[in-house]
C-alpha cells in the first residue's frame, strides 16, 4: 500500500502550515526588533528584550525538533518546499547541537535523494555550525564586518 496524501499533496500538511506560522513570527521579529531596542530606555530594558527574542528563537527551533522527531526528514513530499526551508532558518537560529541535528537529517536525506530536500541549508548550517566551533567555513557562507 502507498503513502496516503492529503489533498494538498503533502503528507503533512499541518506542521507545513505550523512551520510557516511560526517563520512569520520570527521575520516579524526580527524586522522590529532593532525600532523596539531604540525605543527602549535602558540597557536593562534592551538586555530583556534581546533575551525574550533569543527565546522566542529557541522555543521555535525546540518546536521545530519535534516536529523532525514525527515526520523525519522535512522533504518537499512531506511538508512542501516553503516549509522545508523553514526548517534550515529555524535551525540557523538555535543551539549549536540543534543545528548538528537539523545538518545531519538534510545530509541523509540529501544522500537519499537530493531533489527531495531544500539542500541549499546545508553550506549555511555547516559554516554555521563550523563558526560557533570557532574553526575555518567550509563554503564561506557567513560573514561579518570587522574594523
Amino acid at each position: 500500500m502507498g503513502v496516503c496524501y492529503t489533498s494538498t499533496g503533502m503528507k503533512y500538511p499541518e506542521y507545513s502550515r505550523e512551520l510557516l506560522r511560526m517563520a512569520a513570527e520570527d521575520q516579524d521579529e526580527v524586522r522590529n526588533m532593532q525600532r523596539t531596542i531604540d525605543a527602549l530606555q535602558t540597557p536593562a530594558e534592551r538586555k530583556r528584550f534581546r533575551q525574550k527574542v533569543a527565546d522566542n528563537c529557541h522555543r521555535r527551533a525546540d518546536r521545530m525538533i519535534e516536529i523532525l522527531d514525527d515526520i523525519g526528514a522535512p522533504t518537499f513530499e512531506k511538508v512542501g518546499a516553503e516549509a522545508a526551508e523553514v526548517v534550515s532558518l529555524f535551525a540557523l537560529h538555535s543551539y549549536v547541537d540543534q543545528m548538528k541535528t537539523v545538518l545531519a537529517v538534510y545530509e541523509q536525506q540529501f544522500q537519499r535523494d537530493p531533489d527531495s530536500i531544500y539542500k541549499q541549508a546545508i553550506p549555511p548550517l555547516t559554516d554555521r555550525i563550523m563558526i560557533v566551533e570557532q574553526r575555518r567555513q567550509k563554503f564561506g557562507t557567513n560573514w561579518s564586518v570587522t574594523q
